[in-house]
């Protein structure tokens, strides 16, 4: 049996959710390919995916479907690649769609930044999108796959919760509250991930930034190279950032920004990936009130970054130990790779029995 995932995410490095599936299916004795068709250079035919607005990617769809033959599982991961499904199913696969984002939404939004005039059309572009996702979803895919309870609702309850979990959850290295303190961020470093209020912050508070992610715009990326007490280091592999966390915990107590902003609806109600890192080592959030991060630092995870007390608690040993226990705890409760083991084994049970 082989199963094949055709997904626009990076796969040099593999990102962080393939990384959890890769693990379950070597673990099963399963053969899994990851096909990125998405990095090719503009050309003629390349650019027929206007017609649908670049909601989906119609080239590299195009590429892809010589591969559906190689595999007997097909896993679809994101919006861009949807319409696959169809081909798919034509040719009696199992097909499932993994989505991490309210993808209409984010494509919308990115799609607005460039050209400002389909705001005038908006709820029409929406609507037609959101009712093509549902239609190619609950049509050609045999399961649905998200990672929050707000996508399980956009799917009407009829997909399963997937969460991320972090692969640093098994890192022996702790996050020792007695150690100095630093800031920590994981992700694409940009405005509306809170890039410029997390630079005012860490000016503020003075204390040393670590930034682990690629850098969203060229200002931006000037800016924190001339800041000597933040440091930057491109996208990393899963293997290279595990140890680069090792190196940073050995020396500090790390407190993590996670400042997304809800610029539209994805951002405003998805889980972020990020904070379940942290959540894994032990590293406390500094958060804002969006939803989901509202409700763990509510939990005891974290401090609100509007905290008129926020420098005080941080230099506050019994308040640090109180955090980092509470977090190790939260993510076990809810994000452990056991716990996504144990769904993704429900899940793939019918498709991997030796009887199909």
């Amino acid at each position: 049996m082989k199963v094949g995932f055709f997904t626009p995410r990076s796969i040099r490095p593999l990102h962080p959710r393939l990384v959890s599936f890769e693990n379950y299916f070597k673990r099963k004795g399963i053969e899994v390919e990851f096909i990125n068709a998405s990095n090719y250079a503009p050309n003629l035919m390349s650019r027929i995916s206007w017609i649908y607005l670049w909601f989906f990617d119609l080239y590299a769809i195009r590429q892809c479907k010589p591969r559906v033959k190689d595999f007997d599982i097909i896993f679809i991961n994101d919006l861009k690649y949807l319409p696959l499904a169809k081909y798919a199913r034509s040719l009696n696969k199992v097909v499932l769609y993994d989505t991490i984002d309210h993808n209409v939404y984010l494509r919308f939004y990115q799609l607005e930044q460039k050209i400002k005039i389909v705001r005038l059309f908006k709820s029409l572009i929406v609507s037609i999108f959101k009712r093509m996702e549902r239609n190619f979803a609950f049509r050609y895919c045999d399961e649905i796959l998200v990672n929050s309870t707000s996508l399980q609702h956009y799917f009407d309850n009829k997909a399963h919760v997937l969460f991320y979990s972090s692969p640093f959850e098994k890192m022996e290295e702790v996050n020792t509250p007695s150690k100095p303190v630093a800031l920590l961020y994981l992700g694409i470093f940009s405005p509306e991930k809170g890039a410029r209020e997390i630079i005012s912050l860490q000016k503020k508070l003075n204390l040393p930034l670590f930034i682990y992610g690629d850098v969203s715009e060229p200002v931006l990326l000037h800016e924190i190279k001339d800041l000597k007490q933040i440091s930057h280091t491109r996208r990393l592999s899963v293997s290279d950032l595990e140890q680069a966390l090792k190196k940073l915990l050995s020396d500090y107590y790390l407190v993590g920004f996670s400042l997304i902003k809800p610029a539209h609806y994805s951002y405003e109600v998805q889980e972020a990936n990020k904070d379940i890192d942290y959540l894994a080592l032990g590293i406390p959030l500094i958060g804002n009130h969006r939803l989901p991060t509202k409700e763990k630092i509510e939990a005891g995870c974290g401090l609100f970054v509007d905290d008129n007390q926020l420098a005080e608690k941080l230099s506050d040993l019994k308040v640090k130990e109180a955090l980092t226990k509470t977090s190790k705890a939260y993510y076990h409760q809810h994000y452990a790779s056991s716990l996504f083991e144990a769904q993704i084994e429900i899940i793939m049970r019918p498709y991997l029995s030796t009887e199909r």
